[in-house]
């Protein structure tokens, strides 16, 4: 059996597992972004189980998705990292 939930975001779904860290790996902005995508990636909807599994499993390709290399490049962005990096090379 399937159940569809109707949600408006990204940040109101009830993830588990590795989605949750997904999730909170995001910004509000990105994860508006990836709201906005959501429709193109699942045209036909998805239940929560296929929406879980693919923020848990694809998260490289969320992070193409948003304009990062990989997940990695994604969270060091999002800490500040890679300006630190930046700061760095014009010393």
């Amino acid at each position: 059996m399937k159940v569809w939930t109707e949600i408006d975001s990204i940040s109101e779904f009830d993830a588990w597992g590795g989605a949750v860290d997904t999730i909170n790996g995001l910004t509000l902005e990105q994860q508006d972004c990836i709201d906005g995508m959501l429709d193109e990636i699942f045209p036909e909807g998805c239940s929560e189980t296929e929406l879980n599994d693919w923020l848990a499993f694809e998260d490289d390709y969320i992070a193409t998705l948003l304009g990062f290399e990989d997940w990695e490049d994604l969270e060091a962005h999002n800490n500040g990292e890679d300006e630190d990096e930046e700061d760095e090379e014009d010393e």
